[in-house]
């Protein structure tokens, strides 16, 4: 039973090895490293190179591909494209994989058609309660917020993942979150309560956004992924509405706090008006809208609302 690890790198030359080690080093075999070099500009296929006499070494099968740039969507799709594995897993360039924790999932795994593990974030560990993580039939309960896991954690069968669709290239942000929920729609969790990897954050994280600006661009594409979640997870049987409204009205309601803090407060209250327009749950927005009337009331004296950690816009981060 072969499984795959899928490694996306863009411009991560000194990054990679370090990712690609944590792989090596795993006790399973049969073992298929594929990495998609989406279109680096650095020296990353020199590095490849250099990678692959160690993977002989390691007897891991090594697969190195290069394309034109498409984002991390897009280089998932062609590392699952290209994977021989009876399971899938995921690492980012920057992160590492924790000795073992391959074959401890695939034993964890039981009969699910996926596992999730906690991940590390420095000395924290993601999620924070380990009975969070998403286990069962947990489609509502991540869209409730009450469960979550990391992509870099999931080790997903092959069959369970070709079920779920591909990666939405259309989403520069917030697609392994859209595609989670897909899975989520379509196959049982089994939850190992260990950290298997660990989150490195880098200055040119895809995922990281500073500023209300770039953190307003942001919003735009998550609020298109609560569209997208109704229309391709509604019609699943598991799917609960009232769940998807719960997800869709926290959305939009952090939407709306970015609009405040950037003092677009009639932005703010069109966006809001969306919301209900959306089918989002109608008790979260009305706190929201005391929000936005917070916000028209310290602007008649030239104030605006602040965010509660950050004095500074351009200290906020997402």
């Amino acid at each position: 039973m072969r499984v795959s690890v899928i490694i996306p790198t863009f411009n991560r030359a000194a990054l990679l090895a370090r990712a690609v080690d944590s792989v090596l080093d795993q006790d399973w075999r049969p073992l298929e490293l594929v990495i998609i070099d989406d279109g680096s500009s650095d020296e990353t296929p020199s590095v490849l190179d250099a990678l692959g006499r160690k993977a002989d070494e390691a007897d891991v099968r090594l697969l190195a591909i290069r394309q034109p740039n498409k984002g991390d969507a897009g280089a998932r799709n062609a590392g699952i494209d290209a994977s021989t594995g009876d399971w899938i897993a995921f690492l980012d360039d920057d992160d590492t994989r924790r000795p073992g924790t391959l074959t401890a999932q695939l034993d964890a795994a039981g009969s699910a058609g996926v596992c999730c593990a906690l991940v590390a974030k420095g000395d924290r560990a993601m999620p924070a309660a380990p009975r969070t993580l998403m286990t069962g039939n947990c489609a509502a309960a991540f869209l409730r917020g009450e469960m979550s896991c990391a992509i870099t954690s999931l080790l997903v069968r092959r069959d369970v993942a070709a079920a779920t669709g591909r990666f939405d290239t259309s989403l520069p942000v917030g697609s392994d979150m859209e595609w989670i929920a897909r899975l989520a729609h379509y196959a049982d969790f089994a939850a190992l309560p260990e950290i298997v990897a660990d989150y490195n954050r880098t200055e040119n994280a895809l995922s990281r956004f500073s500023g209300l600006d770039q953190l307003i661009a942001r919003d735009a594409h998550d609020l298109r992924v609560v569209g997208l979640i109704l229309e391709r997870c509604g019609g699943s049987p598991r799917f609960e509405h009232a769940a998807w409204s719960i997800f869709a009205a926290r959305t939009y309601d952090r939407c709306v706090k970015h609009l405040l803090y950037a003092g677009q407060i009639a932005e703010a209250a069109r966006l809001l008006q969306a919301g209900h327009k959306e089918g989002a749950d109608v008790d979260i927005l009305r706190r929201t809208g005391r929000k936005v009337r917070h916000a028209k009331l310290l602007a008649l004296v030239g104030r605006r609302v602040r965010h509660p950690k950050f004095r500074d816009a351009s200290d906020i981060q997402g």
